[in-house]
């Protein structure tokens, strides 16, 4: 109600996705679905200096949460108030999102653009690969693309097709563990197109930006698996004799939630009950797996009893890999992820829906916007 409606074209079939925003000033809680007033970032007074920049902790943050933590350990009530207040803001931006006011270089004037607590998430912490996530307004309506395909009961997720170097995986991993980290006993897992790929989307895009997280968004998490595990687990850490009391005095909840990824066979994932799922470089799988059979045997992992119980994200990039040949069942399986044709349980033959962005949309200097 007194919102608006910002229409994204699939650039594929001809659908449009309907992504209904909140009014100025407010944003949907994505943990309760009610709107809340939220934060409006104004970055300058001067129009073209209103671009992006990335809120920082404060400078004498880690020396304030160090000492917060050795009174925590005689008093595990203790919270300092200062610390609280950056932490309630962070997490409200991160559920509710943010308005934020940028120059549009080519109308020539500051737009007001609402983006979800997922994008903002996304460009303040998240860090692929070490370096930190830039504003681009195709990412945020990829994440509108993303949170109408999640409230619509009748999708499984997205299909995404883009070309290289847009940050498709950064993306999803970002996604993925805000998901994960969020909600309790929660399964999120990943495949790719070779077992080896799996290995490395999952520890570059998930478990090193996880690394660099401030200690408020890392859910208590099983420390036996170490710092650079192959399974983010967030359960407590199983401990003996005096361990166990230290734990004791630990008062955060363990989600029980976890992360993890699988071969890229077709059956690997089959049998666990899957609540976010990421096929990275989907339409480059190798023979002999099929990304058609494979998608009809996870879905399953999601859709219990015809009832969708979590989301997909499928992402990749057009052109095969050199030496390839063309990925018939990925055309397929995009072929059947039109929103346009159903079947008379009002889904796609896949249960997804194909976003198609083209190349020029996605270069780093968009000539749109």
């Amino acid at each position: 109600e007194n919102g608006s409606v910002y229409e994204v074209p699939d650039n594929a079939f001809g659908f449009v996705f309907l992504c209904q925003l909140p009014p100025f000033g407010y944003g949907k809680n994505i943990s309760t679905g009610k709107i809340e007033k939220v934060d409006c970032i104004e970055f300058s007074e001067i129009p073209e200096e209103n671009y992006w920049q990335r809120p920082l902790l404060p400078k004498d943050y880690k020396a304030r949460r160090d000492k917060e933590k050795s009174v925590q350990a005689i008093d595990p009530y203790y919270i300092d108030p200062y610390l609280q207040d950056i932490r309630k803001r962070e997490w409200k931006r991160r559920l509710c999102g943010v308005w934020i006011k940028i120059y549009n270089p080519i109308k020539k004037d500051v737009e007001w653009i609402y983006i979800l607590g997922l994008n903002y998430f996304y460009i303040t912490y998240w860090k692929f690969q070490g370096k930190s996530m830039d504003f681009r307004m195709e990412d945020t309506k990829v994440f509108y693309v993303a949170a109408y395909c999640n409230e619509d009961p009748d999708c499984l997720g997205i299909n995404e097709i883009t070309k290289r170097k847009i940050g498709k995986t950064a993306k999803v991993g970002c996604w993925g563990y805000e998901r994960v980290s969020r909600l309790n006993y929660h399964h999120a897992a990943l495949q790719s197109k070779s077992d080896d790929d799996a290995k490395d989307a999952f520890k570059k895009a998930i478990i090193h930006p996880w690394q660099k997280l401030p200690d408020f968004f890392r859910p208590r998490y099983d420390t036996m698996k170490s710092e650079d595990p192959d399974e983010l687990r967030f359960f407590p850490t199983a401990r003996r004799g005096s361990k166990v009391e230290e734990d004791d005095n630990i008062l955060e909840e363990a989600l029980e939630s976890f992360f993890d990824y699988f071969p890229a066979s077709e059956g690997a994932a089959d049998g666990p009950e899957i609540h976010t799922y990421i096929a990275d470089e989907a339409g480059k799988t190798k023979r002999p797996v099929s990304i058609l059979e494979r998608q009809n045997i996870v879905r399953y992992c999601t859709e219990i009893d015809g009832i969708i119980c979590g989301f997909h994200w499928y992402t990749t990039t057009v052109e095969p890999e050199k030496g390839e040949e063309e990925n018939k069942d990925f055309q397929e399986l995009t072929k059947g992820s039109n929103p346009l044709i159903r079947n008379e349980n009002n889904r796609t033959t896949t249960g997804l829906y194909t976003y198609f962005l083209p190349a020029q949309k996605g270069m780093y200097r968009n000539l749109e916007y």
